[in-house]
């Protein structure tokens, strides 16, 4: 690092510190002012640059709660920590206009130029599904209160005070279970308890159809879009997930299912026991272990590689998190879960994004932290559209 880099690092640190002398902060206002411009602010999200700077800083501190984390494009990088005392912020300056409010003499900054992106904010995804029993009837179980919500085939369907719900044995289980079906809108999450115990977390844009209790040899659900399972594990009873010509059976273990439509490949990863991924179409079957991930392609190829399980499903864990991810597969991920419709208009950067967002932001303030890193982008109504470089 050059003495000019490293200078204006300590600067940044400094400023982030409150600990600015009056010398250095015109210093550290001048290069400001020459290299990186203004912030453009919606009144609607902040009043100031100050202020938006002071509600992202604030969000990203309470939401990240990781050791390390970033995001980056080549040499704009974003790192927050957890220090022993309390989460600090540390921006490199390279990345340093987003989160830096103009404060000088105690006059915070006019509000500047309004976004266009910003000015329909769109919340982040929360808890929100439908439950479909055998019969049709349909429970939207955002708006159902915790307890008792329905009862059949030999189980009783309980929501949590926490948000889920679980099947709960009740009676005996007739030869032929009930099939229910849970679907996840765009925008939402959930978590199910299955009648064996096994526990499911469904990402937006998902379901899962399984009986109400599992009799016979077999314990077997279908997905779509992308599910993790955590399977109670019984080795008389295999545990299969049927989902778009591949069945992934287990007897025990720690899995993420992803096989959204528009991803182009299903892609099972692996975190603890051991499971079996087949091609139902031509029969061809891997074993994977775990820190593993098999991905089938459209035409039917199956391949076996190593991967970053924490990645895969950071969406699990509230978080959006990238390794060299090109833009148009960050954008289908912010698509579902903000459900907005995402178009490209030209050819957008090339470059590919490493780090780790909160996913409860607002859309405005994820797409400040975008900005950040020359994504341009324009908000119309429901309509984000991501523009050419």
């Amino acid at each position: 690092m050059d003495n000019k880099q490293k200078r204006y690092n300590e600067l940044a640190e400094k400023w982030l510190n409150g600990a600015l002398s009056p010398e250095e902060e015109k210093e550290y206002n001048d290069w400001y002012d020459a290299d990186r411009g203004e912030i453009e602010v919606d009144p609607s999200v902040a009043a100031s640059s100050g202020q938006l700077r002071d509600r992202i800083f604030e969000r990203v501190k309470s939401a990240a709660g990781v050791e390390d984390g970033s995001f980056s494009s080549r040499k704009r990088v974003v790192y927050w920590r957890a220090a022993a005392a309390a989460a600090v912020v540390l921006v490199l300056v390279s990345a340093m206009y987003f989160l830096r409010g103009r404060v000088s003499g105690g006059h915070v900054d006019p509000p500047v130029a309004v976004n266009a992106a910003a000015r329909h904010d769109v919340l982040p995804g929360k808890n929100k599904a439908i439950l479909t029993l055998s019969n049709g009837k349909q429970i939207v179980l955002n708006d159902s209160s915790s307890g008792l919500l329905a009862a059949e085939g030999g189980a009783q369907v309980v929501k949590s005070t926490d948000g889920g719900i679980a099947y709960q044995k009740a009676g005996e289980a007739p030869s032929m279970p009930a099939l229910n079906t849970m679907t996840i809108p765009p925008g939402g999450e959930y978590q199910l308890s299955l009648p064996d115990g096994s526990k499911v977390w469904l990402n937006a844009a998902s379901s899962i159809t399984f009986p109400t209790s599992f009799t016979g040899r077999e314990r077997k659900v279908a997905i779509t879009g992308e599910a993790y399972f955590e399977v109670t594990a019984n080795a008389a009873h295999p545990f299969i997930v049927s989902v778009n010509g591949v069945d992934v059976t287990v007897l025990g273990t720690h899995f993420n299912i992803n096989a959204y439509q528009d991803e182009g490949s299903i892609r099972t990863t692996l975190l603890e026991g051991s499971v079996r991924v087949t091609n139902t179409q031509n029969g061809q079957a891997k074993v994977i272990v775990p820190g593993q991930q098999s991905e089938l392609d459209r035409p039917g190829h199956m391949n076996v590689r190593e991967v970053n399980t924490d990645e895969v499903v950071a969406w699990k864990n509230g978080l959006f998190q990238f390794n060299k991810t090109d833009v148009y597969t960050m954008m289908r991920q912010i698509s579902r879960w903000y459900n907005i419709e995402v178009t490209f208009q030209g050819a957008p950067t090339k470059e590919e994004f490493s780090g780790t967002i909160p996913r409860n932001l607002t859309l405005s303030e994820l797409l400040t932290v975008l900005k950040t890193v020359k994504v341009k982008f324009v908000m119309e109504g429901n309509k984000l559209t991501v523009m050419s470089s």
